[in-house]
């Protein structure tokens, strides 16, 4: 029987609030059900004992000097640590659950915890690594490093990563739920939200997804397009929705743009498929799962020409890049796309033939076999 113990990012509430279903979570934490236990390592006071099918086990204390640090000062690996060393509690726990392989789901203390533990138990240790901003020089620590583009490849390398233990796997996504539908599918968003053409967004409220260039497209476009619609999806800090939303009062896009919170997974295609235009002007992303999905449903896409956008996107073909520091550059690329019929639909066409490498099948296959060879591979205490 294989064990996996798995340390998270976020707690079950989070990726509730990002719109994931239990069953979508239960996929990305064991992979086409490769392992029978699965153990959630939590770093916090957890309201629930199980979730996607996993197991939870809280340990609340080194969490709270986890979080205390890190919005302080830079996350202090050896201080942490030696602090779970002190504690004793979660390496007794660890030793009792007796895993084949520890899995983390980030560059930084998921890391560290995934590679302390492996040492201490002889045990198989991996972490997926998302973004290029959030890591550390933690990733040095496991057997194996799984990172999800080619850029955040690069900054691991930048970290003292070993480039033998990397592996690059891109996010998959369920390509029979995102597809393109109907104008008939599309109608109650239609009826909600009346207008045209339809721009849609996507992500957290946070500066670096660029929603301030965004807004500030939609004004420029209403200007030529006075019935305009914009809806844009996600939730985030309270500080920046506030934020965001008094720079759209100002804007004068009361009416104009909406911000609708989360959208649950299985009705995003069709706000994809109800979209003329879709933007992703981030200054930085590890893979982004909303282009792809974006694609996967036939969008005209405009997003940034940074990593890791530059490797989905191939400049006039299956969609548009621009400089997201130049505000000029989004808001040409959409009245460009806007005001030719004949290059919107070249790029809708295009889009969906473009993203059959990124179903979440090739992906979980790439993932099961490293699993399986790691555990072969790694010799227990």
């Amino acid at each position: 029987m294989v064990k996996a113990i798995i340390i998270p990012n976020d707690q079950p509430e989070a990726y509730r609030r990002k719109g994931y279903s239990e069953k979508e979570r239960e996929s990305y934490f064991n992979p086409q059900g490769f392992f029978r236990e699965v153990h959630w390592l939590g770093w916090g006071e957890y309201p629930e004992r199980y979730y996607a099918r996993t197991e939870i086990h809280s340990l609340p204390l080194p969490y709270q000097i986890l979080r205390r640090e890190g919005r302080k000062k830079p996350f202090d690996k050896k201080h942490f640590l030696e602090l779970i060393y002190e504690d004793q509690k979660a390496t007794n726990l660890v030793r009792r659950i007796d895993p084949d392989i520890i899995i983390g789901f980030n560059g930084n203390w998921s890391a560290a915890l995934s590679g302390y533990f492996g040492r201490k138990l002889g045990t198989a240790s991996v972490s997926s690594v998302h973004d290029r901003f959030t890591s550390n020089e933690s990733v040095q620590d496991v057997d194996q490093l799984i990172c999800v583009s080619e850029a955040v490849r690069d900054s691991c390398l930048e970290l003292g990563a070993d480039p033998k233990k990397i592996q690059v796997i891109y996010e998959g996504i369920d390509l029979s739920l995102f597809c393109e539908k109907n104008d008939r599918d599309t109608t109650f968003i239609e009826r909600r939200y009346p207008g045209n053409p339809k721009i849609f967004t996507l992500g957290r409220f946070d500066p670096i997804k660029n929603i301030e260039r965004t807004l500030i497209t939609i004004a420029e476009l209403r200007q030529r397009f006075p019935n305009i619609v914009h809806l844009h999806g996600g939730v985030g800090a309270e500080k920046w929705e506030s934020h965001y939303t008094a720079l759209k009062n100002r804007l004068g896009l009361e009416g104009v743009t909406h911000f609708i919170g989360t959208i649950p997974q299985e009705q995003l295609p069709f706000y994809y498929s109800w979209s003329d235009l879709f933007f992703l002007p981030s200054y930085s992303e590890g893979c982004p799962n909303a282009l792809l999905e974006a694609l996967a449903c036939g969008c005209a896409v405009i997003t940034s020409n940074r990593k890791s956008m530059n490797e989905i996107i191939q400049q006039g073909q299956n969609g548009l890049l621009i400089d997201p520091d130049k505000q000029e550059e989004l808001t040409f690329a959409a009245r460009t796309t806007l005001n030719n019929p004949k290059l919107k639909q070249s790029l809708k066409t295009t889009a969906a033939r473009s993203i059959q490498k990124y179903g979440r099948k090739e992906k979980e296959d790439k993932y099961v076999e490293i699993f399986r060879t790691l555990i072969l591979n790694t010799k227990r205490k």
